[in-house]
């Protein structure tokens, strides 16, 4: 029949090699994990013992795919030493159509101050550490991967910048691969008086990953309000530029501190 296009290529360079060669290249394609949570630079703050914070974010993310709600980013401090808190990462979202989970691993990490060193009345440079494991929670994620940050920070009056860097190991994804990363990020908070109470907040970060997933530059920006020491509140606008990040997003952010009896001694 003049219709009938179902002969064979004896080239092997028709339909049938494309299936063939799709098949192959499936499973590979459907293990990386091009959504993946943006990697935030973090504060060199160091909770005093007895004191736990949590930092909430709830807000709307549209990925380069669906959008997802984030809810929410979750992180646990808790002030063990004078120089050491325990820190617990996690983030739970739902995606668009809403009928599955987006979240990331869990990160159970602690946090060092190693140096501090101040250079005058309102300036000082500190050094820290942040090392731990991380649990497969993320979808097709299992097992233990690992996390590890450098972070230098400066403080010049009422300006606040921490330089971070380090690697990603994450949880095998599907038994295909592990996501292996480098890391690399800002955080700038600018106090806007002398008590802190209105600040501007950004930060820059990349992440380069040696294994499949795409790469990702992302940069945030906005206001913290702290009407008590105790207690904030932001709002953060975000957005990405390589194929590994989000396009944009909004993001609400709260936190408090909870401070034990013994800590208020």
């Amino acid at each position: 029949m003049a219709g009938d296009r179902s002969e064979p290529d004896p080239s092997g360079s028709g339909p049938s090699r494309t299936r063939v060669l799709s098949a192959v290249l499936w499973p590979l394609a459907a293990s990386a994990r091009p959504l993946r949570p943006r990697f935030e630079p973090d504060d060199m703050e160091l909770e005093k013992p007895g004191v736990v914070e949590v930092n909430l974010q709830f807000g709307f993310v549209q990925s380069r795919g669906p959008y997802r709600l984030v809810m929410p980013d979750v992180e646990i401090d808790i002030g063990t030493l004078r120089n050491i808190e325990i820190d617990l990462d996690w983030t739970y979202a739902l995606e668009q159509p809403f009928d599955h989970s987006a979240g990331d691993n869990v990160w159970l990490s602690a946090k060092f101050g190693l140096l501090d060193v101040p250079d005058g009345a309102q300036s000082s440079w500190a050094l820290g550490l942040q090392i731990g494991p991380r649990f497969g929670a993320a979808p097709g994620a299992h097992g233990i991967g690992f996390e590890g940050l450098i972070m230098v920070s400066r403080q010049r009056r009422r300006l606040h910048v921490v330089l971070t860097s380090g690697v990603l190991v994450d949880p095998a994804i599907n038994d295909a691969y592990r996501p292996i990363a480098l890391e690399a990020g800002v955080d700038v908070v600018l106090d806007l008086d002398r008590r802190g109470v209105w600040s501007l907040v950004g930060d820059a970060a990349g992440v380069y990953f040696a294994s499949i997933d795409p790469n990702q530059i992302a940069l945030s920006a906005g206001a913290q309000w702290t009407p008590r020491p105790w207690l904030s509140l932001s709002l953060t606008a975000l957005c990405g530029f390589l194929p590994g990040g989000d396009v944009w997003g909004i993001m609400l952010g709260y936190s408090q501190k909870f401070i034990s009896a013994r800590a208020r001694r």
